[in-house]
């Protein structure tokens, strides 16, 4: 595997997350934020450590603009590493803050796995297009 097959697992795994965490019942659902934000950590890391930036990869090998490109140079892996930053406080401020089995936090888990996908999806999103649809996905 490349270096730059990593690109779609930023924003893969945290759709997976997200979906696992609205089939599943709450609690399973909060036990899913550590080894979650490991996993995503482990990608991002993989992709700041993956030596030269920038790293392009075609999803599916098409090329744009046919196809959807992620695209990560110095910048985008320095916004994914702030965003991995930002939920290694919010995820377990959010454990803390919403009640066991709350109406609430059974909607949060979800919204705040996919929004994490989404910011992942503008961060490597290499066209306009794209850019777009990860905003709407924001």
């Amino acid at each position: 595997m490349t270096e730059a097959a990593l690109l779609p697992l930023a924003v893969l795994l945290p759709i997976a997350l997200g979906v696992a965490a609205f089939v599943l019942p709450e609690p399973a659902a909060r036990r899913l934020l550590l080894p979650g934000w490991t996993a995503m950590a482990a990608v991002v890391a993989a992709i700041v450590l993956a030596g030269e930036a920038p790293l392009r990869y075609a999803l599916g090998a098409w090329q744009a603009p046919l196809g959807i490109e992620l695209y990560a140079d110095r910048l985008t892996q320095a916004l994914l590493l702030l965003a991995l930053a930002v939920y290694a406080a919010v995820l377990p401020y959010a454990r803390a803050y919403f009640a066991p089995g709350a109406n609430e936090a059974r909607l949060f888990w979800p919204l705040a796995w996919l929004l994490w996908a989404g910011l992942n999806a503008a961060f490597l999103s290499d066209d306009v297009f794209n850019q777009f649809v990860a905003l709407e996905l924001l």
